[in-house]
């Protein structure tokens, strides 16, 4: 189970290495800790994802063979996660990283929407629901390789 104390923290390594990545990125949600994570000189806004997840699935070097793409932020509230919520807030790169072993991979908004919206489609892909204090989170566990046409460089 997840808390939120505990999700900020990760949120903040995520957006302190997303910073020394790309230092032409300058944090966007300040003065709304909720609007999205960085924006650069251009107006175009980047938000932020740090997976540290011990339990995915692996390859023979111990790279994340998923991204987990949250459908439902909270269940009770029937909330947007992840590209849905970033797409919906105009966000232009969604920046999903691992931290162990540190990987990461920047995707155009829209085509990870349509991309997820895919595969999620041929209901080959399971629903998972994570517990939260007092809801749930729901997406799937969905194939990095199938993504690689969102990915883009920054």
């Amino acid at each position: 189970m997840f808390k939120f104390h505990q999700q900020n923290e990760i949120g903040k390594r995520g957006e302190e290495l997303f910073q020394s990545l790309y230092p032409q990125f300058r944090p966007n949600n300040v003065s709304d800790v909720k609007a999205p994570d960085f924006i650069d000189d251009q107006g175009r806004i980047a938000e932020i994802k740090l997976d540290v997840s011990t339990r995915a699935r692996r390859d023979k070097d111990g790279h994340q063979l998923n991204f987990f793409m949250e459908t439902i932020s909270n269940d009770r509230r029937n909330t947007p996660g992840g590209l849905l919520r970033a797409q919906q807030e105009g966000v232009h790169f969604y920046v999903y990283m691992f931290e162990n072993p540190q990987r990461v991979f920047v995707m155009d908004v829209e085509k990870a929407v349509a991309k997820m919206q895919e595969l999620i489609d041929t209901n080959w892909y399971r629903q998972c629901r994570i517990k939260n204090p007092n809801y749930y989170t729901i997406g799937y566990p969905l194939p990095i390789d199938m993504f690689k046409d969102t990915f883009v460089n920054i």
